[in-house]
């Protein structure tokens, strides 16, 4: 089972745990509903925000969600928020960097 696919089980089985429909996660986080099937089909990463706020309507540690996704996208997100204030020309070449280097950015 890959990372992402044992985050969405992991979120379905809190949210069926705790007696709530994907329409009770969505009022509760803001998310649309094919954004909450997304995230507990596999077929998409949630963003920090997102962490938290599912985290916040489930009543888990945001940690106990994180561990179930890949390494790298967590990663991905916090270093891209750390350059979100940055001069362009700063950004562009970490950016490049990370690009080109690393792989990281798709």
């Amino acid at each position: 089972m890959s990372r992402i696919s044992s985050f969405g089980r992991y979120l379905s089985i809190q949210r069926i745990e705790r007696g709530m429909t994907q329409s009770d996660l969505m009022e509760k986080t803001g998310y649309t509903h094919a954004v909450i099937s997304q995230y507990e089909g596999g077929s998409r990463i949630p963003s920090e925000d997102a962490i938290k706020a599912l985290a916040k309507a489930l009543n888990v540690k945001r940690y106990d969600l994180e561990s179930r996704l890949p390494a790298s996208s967590m990663w991905k997100t916090r270093v891209f928020r750390q350059m979100e204030g940055m001069r362009s020309k700063d950004f562009q070449a970490i950016y490049d960097f990370i690009r080109d280097k690393i792989g990281l950015v798709e």
